[in-house]
């Protein structure tokens, strides 16, 4: 028993180093808030920026992207706040009519970063060492099930 005991912990000692392994090779961003304009005259466009991100890969960015111009005659920048893969903040800036490529950052297609401080399944397996299966997708199954029954 004191074996298997061991092994168990082995397993999701590897687990835990492949997730956060693949995360950090990758170079994956989690979006925290984005805002647009000049100097101080800012304005916060995280929400605007998910619908884009759950649309787009990239995008061409400006005035008419956001529905603003919180800066007149001046050339403003698009500033994401990011967490990296070992938890260090990171700003990356995109100058008005330059294209922003989101996939430096985590869960841009779907627009779902930004997860205020939940936790992200990144993969699940069952079983030992030497035998044990992927169950990442039923784990995250039941994950969004269980959210919607407490959101409903």
């Amino acid at each position: 028993m004191h074996v298997r005991k061991l092994t168990i912990r082995a397993l999701a000692l590897i687990i835990v180093c492949l997730a956060l392994g693949a995360n950090a090779l990758g170079q994956q961003f989690q979006i925290q808030k984005a805002d647009y304009g000049y100097g101080h005259l800012r304005v916060d466009v995280t929400q605007r920026l998910r619908e884009l991100a759950r649309s787009n890969t990239t995008f061409r960015m400006g005035n008419s992207t956001f529905g603003i111009d919180p800066a007149p005659g001046r050339v403003k920048t698009l500033r994401i706040i990011a967490r990296g893969p070992r938890g260090a903040s990171r700003t990356f800036e995109y100058r008005e009519g330059s294209v922003v490529d989101g996939s430096q950052f985590t869960g841009w297609g779907g627009g779902n970063w930004g997860n205020n401080g939940q936790y992200q399944i990144l993969g699940a397996w069952y079983g030992i060492v030497r035998s044990n299966v992927d169950v990442t997708q039923r784990l995250k199954e039941l994950a969004r099930s269980i959210h919607v029954l407490s959101n409903g």
